[in-house]
């Protein structure tokens, strides 16, 4: 009697795993979908004018709402007639700034508004309150790593 481990299997399934997250093609459509993961996040926050639990987190399982408006902002806003357009969202520049991007390498978002700054972490000489709206959820962490483990799971899916 015999007992024998062979590990062939296993050095496929892992062969074919590497081979996802190499091939660039694959990775490209990998960066795609999480950047539109992390795009959907971050409208959801100007929509909910939401912000992470704690203002320097990047990843947050809890939010809070933004800091409401000085009364001076909203006279301003009522005067131009987007009072009801909601915080950060006079004009929808900001918001409309922030575009997807990925290659094979990498994916995520860009903005090149500059009010962008001053909006995520607020400037403390004029009186204007952080923001933040470039953060992850918890939900949408969670997608993301479903990304990866549905690519795992396709690969292991492969070496039978």
């Amino acid at each position: 009697m015999a007992i024998i481990i062979d590990t062939s299997q296993v050095d496929r399934a892992l062969d074919k795993i590497l081979e996802e997250f190499t091939n660039p093609a694959k990775l490209n459509s990998f960066f795609a979908k999480a950047s539109s993961i992390i795009k959907k996040d971050v409208d959801e926050h100007f929509t909910r004018e939401l912000g992470p639990a704690n203002d320097k987190a990047v990843v947050s399982s809890g939010f809070k709402r933004w800091k409401g408006l000085a009364d001076i902002t909203k006279e301003n806003k009522r005067a131009k007639g987007t009072l009801g357009n909601g915080i950060l969202r006079d004009t929808y520049d900001l918001k409309n700034s922030i575009k997807k991007f990925h290659n094979p390498r990498s994916g995520g978002l860009v903005t090149d508004s500059k009010y962008a700054r001053s909006h995520q972490f607020g400037i403390s000489m004029k009186n204007l309150a952080a923001r933040p709206f470039f953060w992850f959820s918890k939900k949408a962490v969670d997608k993301l790593v479903g990304l990866v483990v549905a690519k795992i799971y396709r690969a292991w899916g492969r070496i039978a």
